[in-house]
């Protein structure tokens, strides 16, 4: 009986050893894979989505000031994304450099699940949107610059204009890149209209919030003289500020609509806008929403006369 149970327990313990090992190899199967993918993703798919085959032009004619071009000898560390671009940081904190993606047009695992007119049509829209979004950014740099803080834009390919610079992604990882095979453009850093808002309002600056307000208003109306009209609304989020300025953060939207010259069309434009910052105080400064929104409404009224 003692010799059955020494033996159990020493088939027990062989048993243990080898789910030992087999948990132990396998927790380094998955450390390398996951160290494999680190490496591909470092030197390579990173910034994969930044290049494109589009148009090409090798006869470039804007150049960059000696100021912004000194950048490009230091890393561009990671600001943030959206959907079309990825922002990177300027090493003197001056400037921000937002690069175009293109992952969503190019071949994906999910193509295999959509037929053929489909596929077709789903690059087609995706090719027609981000044709919009750099008609956007030249209204903004030939038309708007005051109000897009645009300092330089890269709509195309080039060759030999610019150097190889390091960007930092949000993890530390470090990447070099061609800027001549990357679509981007380079906009001056300011403070987002939300965060300089919420900044005042904490200290109970009404005020001064609404004097904020009333200067992102008067930007509207000066780009609807001008048939410029932002499609987005979201006024809070995509615009900013670079000191007492105002500016757009986002210029992805921006179209030229004649319509909206006419007062009608104005007045209908800005009640939307005057309904999100209604929404944003109502949820996160209720007792100031009933002060600041009849001064901005008053601001309304009197530039329509």
């Amino acid at each position: 009986m003692r010799r059955i149970c020494y033996n159990c327990a020493h088939l027990l313990s062989l048993i243990s050893i080898h789910q030992y090992f087999y948990m132990f190899k396998k927790r380094y199967f998955f450390l390398f894979i996951i160290i494999l993918s680190l490496f591909l993703y470092t030197n390579h798919y990173y910034v994969d989505e930044f290049f494109f085959n589009g148009p090409k032009n090798y006869s470039l004619k804007k150049r960059l000031n000696e100021e912004i071009a000194k950048n490009f000898n230091y890393p561009f560390s990671y600001l943030g994304q959206g959907n079309q671009i990825i922002s990177f940081l300027s090493f003197d904190h001056k400037y921000v450099l937002k690069i175009f993606k293109f992952g969503h047009l190019k071949p994906s695992w999910s193509d295999y699940f959509r037929t053929q007119p489909n596929l077709k049509a789903h690059r087609k829209m995706q090719q027609s949107k981000i044709k919009r979004i750099f008609e956007a950014y030249e209204l903004g740099y030939n038309i708007d610059k005051d109000h897009s803080a645009l300092e330089f834009i890269h709509l195309e390919q080039t060759q030999n204009n610019f150097p190889i610079i390091k960007i930092t992604d949000r993890f530390g990882f470090s990447h070099s890149l061609p800027l001549d095979d990357c679509y981007f453009v380079i906009q001056k850093k300011g403070v987002q209209t939300k965060t300089v808002l919420k900044s005042l309002l904490d200290h109970h600056k009404t005020v001064e919030a609404v004097d904020l307000l009333k200067r992102l208003l008067r930007m509207y109306r000066s780009e609807y003289k001008r048939g410029l009209l932002d499609k987005d609304h979201n006024i809070l989020v995509n615009t900013g500020f670079i000191g007492e300025r105002p500016f757009h953060l986002d210029i992805g939207k921006i179209t030229f609509n004649d319509e909206i010259k006419s007062l009608q069309k104005q007045e209908e434009d800005l009640n939307r806008i005057l309904r999100r910052i209604d929404l944003w105080l109502n949820k996160y400064y209720p007792k100031y929403s009933k002060q600041i929104i009849p001064f901005l409404k008053y601001e309304l009224n009197q530039a329509d006369k």
